[in-house]
């Protein structure tokens, strides 16, 4: 790689050795265009500047924009998490009191069912004092 760049340097010198150059060329103009050289450099130099001023204002402005655009985005998908948090706990509270809802009514189903044959249990039983009342009186 060095001698590469080597290479390549060495390369760049040798049109001007080969011209019998080694130092540039004197300035050979006159008075007047050196003075709109200087006239034209200045403004080059003010025209920079000032583009220089407003694309770093215009970048700036893009900075500010995109974070209150990174700060929306992150309000509203905290929210949105908060949202889901809640959904999700409003969730697990109505299948808990789906489930406690349904062991209810089970238990009321079976304490119903438990009622109504106690119920025919002491019918049967009067109904057999009953027949065993009359079996005697008869005999």
């Amino acid at each position: 790689m060095r001698v590469a760049v080597a290479l390549a340097v060495s390369l760049l010198f040798l049109p001007a050795l080969a011209r019998g150059q080694a130092t540039p060329p004197p300035d050979n103009r006159n008075p007047v265009e050196k003075a709109g050289d200087t006239v034209g450099g200045a403004a080059d130099d003010t025209a920079h500047k000032g583009g220089k001023a407003a694309g770093k204002a215009a970048d700036t402005a893009t900075n500010k924009a995109g974070e209150a655009g990174r700060d929306t985005r992150r309000a509203a998908d905290r929210a949105g998490n908060k949202a889901g948090s809640i959904a999700g706990d409003a969730k697990k509270d109505a299948r808990r009191t789906m489930s406690e809802s349904k062991a209810k009514a089970k238990k009321a189903r079976k304490d119903a069912a438990k009622a109504s044959g106690k119920a025919a249990d002491d019918v049967g039983d009067a109904a057999h004092k009953a027949g065993d009342k009359a079996r005697q009186g008869a005999q």
